[in-house]
């Protein structure tokens, strides 16, 4: 593949990514509104949503945080800004959002638990 398509690639890889970051934080606005309706005995209702509403709100503001430097990212990989042996700011905002995903994991897993 030629380099320019090697670099839309990575561009549609990272709207992608945005995308679907966008789509966790609609779904996440949805559960919180939802939760409205839950019936609760009214101190474990005082608890759970908080407790759920400090963790989860915590990652979706790490989530909104990462956008920018996965637009940098694509704004970058638009302009063919990346090469082959210089690439890091794609390799940083990859481990963000890795990391990101395996906190996510956590957390969904220590509340299922709950």
């Amino acid at each position: 593949p030629t380099r320019r398509s090697s670099d839309l690639g990575l561009f549609h890889m990272l709207l992608l990514t945005l995308a679907l970051g966008v789509s966790f934080l609609i779904s996440q606005t949805r559960v919180w509104l939802a939760l409205d309706t839950v019936q609760l005995p009214s101190t474990a209702r005082t608890l759970y949503l908080f407790s759920f509403g400090v963790v989860t709100g915590l990652h979706a503001v790490h989530v909104l945080g990462g956008f920018v430097p996965l637009m940098v990212c694509a704004v970058r990989a638009f302009r063919e800004a990346y090469l082959s042996y210089d690439h890091a700011g794609v390799t940083y905002c990859a481990m963000y959002w890795h990391f990101l995903d395996a906190v996510w994991l956590v957390i969904v897993s220590v509340l299922l638990l709950l």
